[in-house]
């Protein structure tokens, strides 16, 4: 399993926890259009001001 998370200190901590957003989305559209494993996401969400996601 791989864990990525933003350091929402940082100075580009903003546009990252975008690009985590949107590559968060981009799974579940393919998730649901059948191009990946359901389990291969496992969750993703905000934490103190960024952002985490957590892949199989």
């Amino acid at each position: 399993m791989a864990l990525k998370a933003n350091s929402p200190d940082e100075a580009t901590a903003r546009d990252k926890a975008a690009e985590m957003a949107q590559e968060d989305e981009h799974l579940l559209r393919l998730t649901a259009a059948g191009a990946i494993r359901p389990d291969y996401r496992v969750d993703a969400g905000p934490w103190d001001g960024g952002r985490w996601l957590a892949v199989r």
